[in-house]
């Protein structure tokens, strides 16, 4: 089976070192890009359907620009990307695409984002983390370049180390990974 990278991209400050990470580590991994990025539909509450799906159509045509213009100034147009951008809610499009026969990691960043952004909306790549059956890997946006010496493992007491998912994702990096620490992760419940 082949490796894709699934990288969430939702154009925040972390955007540009979050692809161009996991870019470097697909030429290792000899895994596909596959960008994605959810657009956020802004409609007048009394607009008709028609109007609506225009509108709709319309945010996500230039969401898809705006992420191939970013993509294109990281990687190179050698390599193939593949793209989405929908209004759906992530988790669908998470769950189709995992759904297709690949090795798949999820990346998404995390940022300092705001204590009553995260009590309101909830962290994306915590709403990832609980809401997919596959690794996701959360970036820092400060990380720009591809590095495996030290990797960090959370974990939490309702999810304890899975040996066989832990397993999979040491297929995806350079065998010569020096520390492997284990974090305990206290995630918010659902």
């Amino acid at each position: 089976m082949k490796n894709r990278f699934i990288v969430l991209i939702d154009f925040s400050e972390y955007s540009d070192n979050l692809i161009r990470y996991a870019y470097d580590w697909s030429i290792q991994a000899n895994a596909e890009l596959f960008l994605v990025h959810r657009t956020t539909i802004l409609a007048p509450a009394l607009t008709d359907i028609e109007a609506r799906e225009q509108i709709t159509r319309q945010t996500n045509v230039e969401g898809l620009l705006k992420l191939k213009a970013l993509a294109n100034d990281i990687i190179p147009s050698s390599v193939k990307v593949s793209y989405s951008v929908s209004e759906r809610q992530l988790r669908f499009t998470l769950n189709s695409l995992l759904a297709e026969p690949f090795n798949n990691l999820i990346f998404t960043g995390i940022s300092g984002t705001g204590l009553l952004k995260k009590v309101f909306l909830g962290s994306t790549a915590i709403k990832v983390i609980n809401n997919t059956k596959n690794i996701v890997v959360a970036m820092p946006k400060e990380i720009a370049v591809y590095s495996h010496e030290k990797i960090f493992v959370a974990v939490t007491e309702q999810h304890p180390v899975n040996l066989l998912e832990l397993s999979k994702f040491l297929n995806f990096i350079d065998r010569r990974t020096q520390v492997l620490p284990f974090s305990i992760w206290q995630l918010p419940m659902k």
